[in-house]
């Protein structure tokens, strides 16, 4: 198979003009592309509980609320403050293809940022954020202490807060009754040893 020189060398032009046209719009298209999906994102680092770092870029915003989001994994977590932390994202991505976008660290299933100036260690998990979001949630909780205080049978509040009160104001008027009487011994006490009586 001969082909001749100038053909030859046209063909390399033309695969190098098409690739150079690619890479150009690439080059052009790609930064664009990623400063239109870096809006309104954050990039959560999240340390697992084996130790290892993972990282997410999450949608601001549940239902429009903005302070939380939900992780790929399952549960919600919470923005505190504006984040002060920048990241350039994508990751892997060449520096000037980038942009920076919020970011904040997290351990897995607990709800509330690592502050990078004080550590803040969460009581709450991150299910349980979830699942007080959900409102049966919220009144089977409800349901479950009315039972625990009153009994099933009974409605919750009128009579055994009305024998609490009654009881702690008992407790009170006795504990007055009793502060009276021992101050009133005292200044007797204090009456007879100034006379000379003790």
């Amino acid at each position: 198979m001969n082909l001749p020189v100038g053909e030859l060398a046209m063909g390399i032009v033309q695969i190098l003009l098409g690739a150079g046209s690619v890479l150009g719009i690439f080059f052009i298209l790609g930064p664009l592309w990623i400063r239109v999906k870096a809006k309104g994102r954050l990039y959560a680092h999240f340390v697992e509980e084996t130790g290892y770092v993972t990282g997410e870029t999450v949608k601001l915003g549940v239902s429009g609320d903005a302070e939380l989001f939900t992780s790929k994994q399952g549960g919600q977590y919470t923005i505190v403050g504006s984040p002060r932390s920048y990241i350039y994202w994508p990751p892997g991505y060449p520096s000037f293809m980038q942009f920076p976008i919020p970011y904040q660290r997290y351990f897995r299933n607990t709800a509330d940022p690592i502050d990078a100036d004080q550590p803040m260690f969460s009581k709450t998990s991150a299910n349980a954020l979830s699942m007080l979001q959900d409102e049966a949630f919220i009144r089977a909780t409800w349901q479950d202490a009315k039972e625990g205080l009153v009994g099933s049978n009974k409605k919750f509040g009128l009579p055994i807060m009305t024998w609490l009160v009654i009881v702690a104001g008992g407790a009170f008027v006795c504990a007055a009754v009793a502060a009276f009487y021992g101050f009133k011994i005292i200044q007797e006490l204090e009456i007879m040893r100034t006379l000379g009586g003790l």
